[in-house]
């Protein structure tokens, strides 16, 4: 009996045995990978073959001692806090001989030899590159024109090949270069880009200096030496001994190349050639350095007789030489020297001061410094990815003396830090100049963790036009601090923040960010996610990394389609017309590109360089202006082509215009090469412009200034402002002083003469300063652009000596001291949330005096709210009052992201509260404590599901909140008035963390009181949310609750239209598909983009010739504080300026009535009024806001000066009318008009039978340079109007501003798919329409459907009860019909 069970014992184990062999598996996972094989070798004598396996393991004893067939393995490390004994990834490498072509089995060798798997079969091909390649010639003729970068680019596809191998050898050999020309970026194999494995381009810039220790050559070997690239004949430069003189070279500034230190500036060289010679000359001009690239030259200005070349020679912190190459044909006529440096020892801060904060509330990092330098600081912090604030002046200012500005305050950082941390301020346009960089290592908080997060989760979702990243993170100690990923291998950072949290908190969260896929490129072939938690504790991953125990990896992006990066991908591409005269006039072109495979949802971008402009990308220079804007491709399914809708301003140079489109990276030159004249966009014109408004001249006022003992006078700045073929358009030019860095802003425009005066009022109250210009923005009529100070941009004062521009007053106060104004009182409310959940409103009380000099009303001080995040938020002024005392009382407002400062707080400081003798003090974080003020601002968010409103509608319950699940959630329902006690459903109509859907609710006969909460997947459980199912099915609005809030939901029934009309998103607006628009998606455009009327901004609307609508730009009022009117003016005497047949310009100016002696000028107002009328979608940028413009809309952009307002507590409004008539002659008809919110704007819509004027109005603007919250009232919206004739309008509520003001509302007539009736909101009906009102006869038809169903079901219960057949009928259609739809 014993050796029985002992046999059947030893059966046992070998069974197990052999069972646990049956489950060890083999997984391919070298696809996952995106690793290559099979390619061609050229210079070694064997192929690396490298392959990725998973191994499942049943046992953790089953260990892998080796591979046969000579596979070397090496396993993939695991990410930290992986655990897994039982999977892996083994990266395996072979060498093979070349010529082998054969199949190979991958099998690993076990510890215990009985262990057997399945195993994986590849083949092994190992082919050696010809020995003569050749290459198609007539892809490589030497295309004339340069590309979108500036370069000369040739392609070339190689004969014989399919896939070349090993990346990183040299295509070209060492030392090489075409005589004339060197490769950019040097030899080696990064300066060529394969195209489907045999296409291979690269780009050249012209060179007459050798690089030492380079042999010029006219054909260059490809691989060995038995194939040759010959370059084009063309490219060939010799120096001509006698060329064309030019009739001017002018160098600017004139001393440019004497070493001077000169603040954002570049040198310019002006050249003048007839215009016989204008399309002969090419000019060039590059630093010698083996790295450097540099083709600044721009032909600039065509008049009919000459030609003017523009070479720029950028500026550089160090000297730099430079050289000119004039060419003329292929010859090198000139060579000049230039030997340069600039501005960076002139702004170097100084007293350099720094440390570490450790506060009960916030940990943080001190600045402190001074400088020269006025304008925007740039902070950056690595424990962000080193991602950029720019933050305005006055932040951070703590006093001004002596013509330098004295910095200091604290920027918080994560709560518990204890990791060094890196921090830089960045001064000034360019971010190549680092002044201040120091390493900081925090003191011990006393929290205990030593783990950095832990990732659960990384993958994509598609989203149409745009793609979602979602990560799930945790950090159990301290929470997570920080989240971002690279997707490329220079800087394409995006954050993640605790508003992007779609399930749990930051101490285990999902988290989700969109991206729209028309900005990535082929450059976003890589991936780093860095995670940080609040200690400091990071962990990296990239691209392939292990990083959980299912053993998933970090994928690449999927949404660059499999052919992206070849010309194969690309079958056509052509344009609605070419060879477009843009003389005096621009042109629309459409641009059509189809693909293959064809991606219907796909959006690609494409850029084209109509502007000058000097932009440093991934250390080479390209033109690139940020003022042209991308344009985004429209499919249309019908040809299955790709659709650009192209703006070419007038007056551009004749030829091919350049472009590049992403993210297939390809430009005009490179489909040029495959599809010759099709892929060209010519252009011409008999006279040309693209050089931006350039200052010729300028005078000032008596210099030195005698300030007056009575009264007021001016001192005067002139300018002569030149644009010779497109005309000045509009500008800005900004003028400080040594004491005052706010200075006064000055707006020009282009009706009035060339030459500009600004007058600044001078008191007997002023102090002696010296006044100089600080900052100029000038641009003509085709959108040419000359900034100052702007390393990007040409200099509008290249031909002024700036330090000479200059006025000083003498005289004035002469008691002045440098006592600083006092902080008298500093309050905050609590964080109020908005109705829409989405933001926070905090207001602040700000009491300031100077009793030695009294408070200057001329500089309101600005609180700004700072969160470890490095975000900065300003206040906005809302009141300003005089106190008997002198002391001056502020009350302020800002709006922040519901999240903003989570979970580490918010700091506070106050910066720019100023006296009437020009001191200035500001009060950092720690300045306020030690005042014993406000600092702090706590910041939380729920940490579980949270519901902002439901509402039951048709039998649908719509759930609007936030971090309410990913991907599933339960929905707990509660019943309070019936008969069970509560319901979990799991089934939804749609789901998403801001919106749940549900039918599994449905009308109970009785009206029932329900509670209902949201349990996501990690068992997180929203507060109950009290709901009432009305017995009949009718729409129930949510009950009031404390704070009471209106219910949100996305507009229209059902909602937006229903799934094939629109989409709901997180904000509670529509996203229409087209060509349903609207509101809530259930109109179409009426086709109509209206009629300017070219004696006033206003538009027409007409609509079959029956239905007529106008917009009215009407007035500007300004209010008291009561909001009681002070005066109104009426716009009338309008400019007009007509650029195309869809741009138009409308300028007036209005001059206050108020008594003063002040003969300056200074009391115009002047208005500017843009029109544009968009024929197809477009998405734009205004306030940093993405506007999505439908079809057949009229935008306007409105622009405002300096207004002299009565009183600083006093506002304006600028009202707007919008009206809509029929002349039909119906008597069945109705109007309406409303008003509400929509978003991030506000709407107007009226309408008249299913006719709707709708107008948008952006919540934002921006005021005095900064982006600003606004808002828009109706006023006197329904008064005289009946059922044929609707008007209302709308005010546009603007603060009490200092500099300039710019609105942005846009217009549109569409067709809606229902008329109006009596039910709709304000609506006024004819009398032939006054019968039932729709509640009346809904309840008349309700009630007669309700006895009928009666009946039925009464009939339906007898048969039941006594039919066999009855129930087989009612079980078929009832419950086979709804089980799709699990009901209760």
């Amino acid at each position: 009996m014993n050796k029985f069970i002992i046999y059947f014992f030893i059966l046992f184990i070998l069974n197990v045995n052999e069972t646990f062999s049956l489950n060890v598996n083999l997984t391919d996972y070298t696809s996952a990978f995106k690793i290559v094989n099979n390619r061609m070798e050229y210079k070694n004598n064997f192929c690396k073959k490298e392959y990725i396996i998973r191994v499942d393991k049943s046992d953790s004893s089953i260990l892998i001692i080796g591979w046969e067939n000579g596979f070397i393995a090496t396993q993939e490390p695991y990410a930290q806090g992986v655990d897994n004994n039982f999977s892996e990834l083994y990266r395996l490498n072979i060498l093979s001989p070349i010529g082998l072509n054969t199949i190979a089995l991958i099998k690993p060798i076990f510890n215990d030899p009985q262990i057997t798997v399945n195993p994986i079969t590849v083949s092994i091909i190992c082919k050696i590159l010809p020995s003569n390649i050749g290459y198609d010639k007539t892809l490589s003729n030497g295309y004339p024109y340069k590309g979108f970068a500036g370069y000369y680019t040739y392609l070339t596809k190689l004969n014989g090949i399919d896939q070349l191998f090993p990346i990183g050898d040299e295509v070209f050999a060492a030392n090489i270069t075409a005589y004339g020309f060197r490769m950019l970026t040097g030899n080696s194999f990064s300066n060529f880009r394969y195209l489907n494995n045999y296409y291979m381009y690269f780009s050249l810039i012209l060179n007459d200096k050798q690089i030492a220790n380079t042999i010029p050559t006219t054909t260059i070997p490809i691989y060995n030496q038995t194939s040759y690239f010959e370059f084009p004949n063309q490219l060939y430069p010799k120096i001509q001994s006698n060329p064309p003189i030019p009739i001017s070279n002018k160098t600017f500034p004139h001393d440019c190349n004497k070493n001077l230190n000169m603040k954002y500036w570049h040198c310019y060289n002006i050249y003048e050639y007839s215009i016989d010679d204008s399309n002969k000359y090419l000019f060039q001009t590059t630093q010698i350095s083996p790295k450097a690239a540099l083709t600044l030259n721009f032909k600039v200005l065509n008049d009919g007789n000459t030609v003017t070349y523009l070479n720029v020679i950028p500026s550089s912190s160090a000297l730099t030489n430079n050289y000119v190459f004039t060419y003329y044909g292929d010859r090198i006529t000139t060579i000049q020297e230039f030997n340069t440096s600039f501005y960076k020892n002139e702004m170097i801060p100084n007293n350099f001061g720094g440390k570490v904060i450790k506060d009960i509330n916030y940990s943080g990092i001190s600045y402190l410094f001074s400088s020269p330098y006025l304008g925007a600081i740039i902070l950056i912090n690595d424990q962000f990815s080193s991602i950029r604030q720019s933050i305005n002046y006055p932040f951070g200012v703590f006093n001004v003396t002596n013509n330098l500005i004295n910095y200091e305050f604290e920027m918080p950082t994560l709560r518990y830090l204890q990791k060094p941390i890196g921090l830089s301020v960045y001064f000034g346009l360019s971010n190549n100049e680092i002044y201040f960089d120091k390493s900081y290592t925090p003191t011990d908080s006393g929290f205990n963790d030593d783990q950095p997060p832990i990732l659960y989760y990384y993958g994509y979702e598609e989203k149409g036009s745009s793609f979602s990243i979602v990560v799930s993170v945790g950090d159990k100690d301290s929470g997570v601090g920080s989240i971002s990923v690279n997707l490329c291998s220079v800087a394409c950072i995006y954050q993640f923040s605790p508003i992007d949290l779609i399930q749990g908190t930051i101490y285990n969260g999902t988290y989700r960010i969109t991206i729209p896929k028309a900005v990535i490129g082929v450059a976003f072939a890589a991936v780093k996610l860095t995670l940080i938690d609040r200690v400091g504790n990071s962990k990296s991953f990239k691209q392939y990394d292990i990083y959980n125990g299912n053993l998933d990896i970090i994928t690449i992006m999927p949404y660059i389609p499999p052919l992206i990066g070849s010309l194969d991908f690309i079958k056509d591409v052509y344009f609605s017309e070419n060879d477009l005269d843009v003389t005096n006039s621009p042109k629309t072109v459409v641009m059509y590109l189809k693909t293959e495979p064809v991606i219907p949802n796909y959006s690609f971008a494409l850029a084209t360089n109509f502007r000058i402009v000097y932009q440093a990308q991934k250390g080479n220079d390209y033109f690139r202006d940020e003022t042209d804007q991308v344009i985004i491709s429209k499919f249309n399914p019908n040809t299955n082509y790709s659709e650009f809708t192209i703006k070419v301003p007038a007056n551009v140079f004749t030829g091919p215009i350049s472009y590049m489109i992403s993210p297939i990276q390809f430009d005009n030159v490179l489909l040029y090469s495959v599809f010759n004249t099709r892929a060209e966009l010519r252009v011409k014109s008999s006279t040309s412009d693209i050089m931006p408004p350039i200052i010729e001249g300028y005078s000032t006022s008596l210099n030195p200034a005698q300030i007056p003992t009575t009264g007021t006078d001016n001192i005067t700045f002139s300018f002569n402002i030149i644009d010779s073929i497109n005309g000045f358009d509009y500008g800005i030019i900004t003028i400080i002083s040594d004491l005052d860095p706010l200075g006064w802003n000055f707006t020009l425009n282009s009706n009035e003469a060339s030459y500009k005066q600004l007058n600044i009022p001078i008191t007997p109250n002023d102090r002696a300063q010296t006044y100089r210009i600080a900052y100029a923005w000038l641009v003509d009529k085709q959108g040419h652009i000359s900034e100052y100070p702007s390393v990007t941009k040409v200099n509008p004062f290249m031909k002024m000596d700036l330090s000479a521009i200059t006025i000083t007053t003498t005289g004035g106060k002469q008691n002045c001291q440098p006592i600083s104004p006092d902080l008298i009182d500093f309050t905050v409310t609590p964080l109020i949330k908005t109705n829409d959940g989405l933001f926070k409103s905090i207001n602040f009380n700000v009491k300031t005096s100077s009793f030695s000099y009294g408070i200057s009303q001329r500089h309101d001080p600005v609180i700004y709210l700072a969160s470890s995040s490095l975000s900065v938020i300003s206040s906005n002024l809302t009141m300003k009052s005089i106190n008997d005392d002198g002391s001056i009382s502020y009350s302020m407002n800002a709006m922040i992201p519901f999240s903003f400062g989570y979970p580490d707080g918010i700091t506070l400081s106050i910066f720019g509260i100023t006296d009437n003798c020009l001191n200035i003090i500001g009060f950092s974080t720690n300045s306020l404590k030690s005042l014993g003020k406000t600092y702090y601002i706590n910041n939380t968010i729920e940490e579980k599901p949270e519901i902002q409103n439901a509402n039951y509608n048709n039998g649908l319950i719509t759930i609007n909140g936030f971090r309410m699940g990913y991907k599933t959630s339960n929905l707990i329902i509660n019943f309070i008035t019936s008969g069970s006690s509560s319901l979990t459903i799991k089934n939804f109509i749609s789901f998403s963390d801001r919106q749940i859907i549900t039918d599994q609710i449905k009308s109970f006969g009785i009206e029932n009181k329900i509670e209902i909460a949201i349990q996501t997947s990690d068992g997180l459980i929203s507060d109950y949310y009290p709901l009432t199912i009305p017995a009949d099915g009718s729409i129930t609005q949510s009950p009031t609750i404390t704070p009471t809030t209106t219910p949100k939901q996305c507009p229209g029934i059902p909602s937006c239209g229903g799934p094939s009309k629109g989409t709901c998103k997180s904000d509670f607006t529509c996203l229409c598909i087209p060509p349903n628009t609207g509101l809530d998606c259930l109109s179409t455009s009426s086709g109509s983009n209206g009629t300017i009327d070219p004696n006033a901004p206003n538009v027409n609307f007409n609509y079959e010739g029956e239905y007529k609508s106008l917009i009215v730009v009407y007035s500007l009022r300004e209010l008291d504080f009561n909001g009681k009117l002070v005066r109104e003016f009426i716009f009338s005497n309008w400019s007009f300026i007509k650029t195309d047949n869809d741009h138009f310009q409308f300028n007036t100016s209005i001059i206050s009535d108020t008594s003063s002696s002040n003969n300056d000028g200074n009391l115009k107002t002047n208005i500017i009024v843009k029109i544009v009328r968009y024929h197809e979608y477009k998405i734009i940028t205004f306030a940093n806001s993405n506007i999505s413009i439908e079809p057949n809309t009229v935008k306007y952009s409105i622009d405002m000066d300096h207004y002299e307002f009565k009183s600083n507590l006093n506002t304006l409004q600028l009202l707007i009318s919008a009206s809509l008539e029929t002349t039909s002659k119906t008597d069945d008809i109705c109007s309406s008009s409303q008003f509400g919110d929509n978003g991030d704007s506000s709407f107007i819509q009226v309408k008249i039978d299913n006719i709707i004027l709708l107008g948008r109005f952006l919540k934002r603007s921006i005021i005095d340079g900064l982006i600003s919250t606004i808002t828009q009232i109706p006023i006197n919206m329904y008064d005289n109007n009946n059922s044929s004739n609707s008007k209302s309008f709308i005010a546009m509520e603007i603060p009490n501003f200092k500099r300039e003001i710019s609105l942005d509302p846009n217009f549109s007539v569409l067709v809606d798919s229902r008329s109006t009736n009596s039910d709709d909101p304000n609506s006024i009906c004819s009398s032939t329409k006054k019968g039932l009102t729709t509640p009346q006869l809904v309840g008349i038809i309700i009630g007669s459907a309700f006895l009928f169903v009666i009946i039925i079901i009464l009939l339906g219960i007898i048969l039941y009860r006594h039919s066999t057949t009855s129930r087989l009928i009612y079980y078929k259609f009832f419950k086979r019909g709804f089980s799709k739809n699990n009901t209760l």
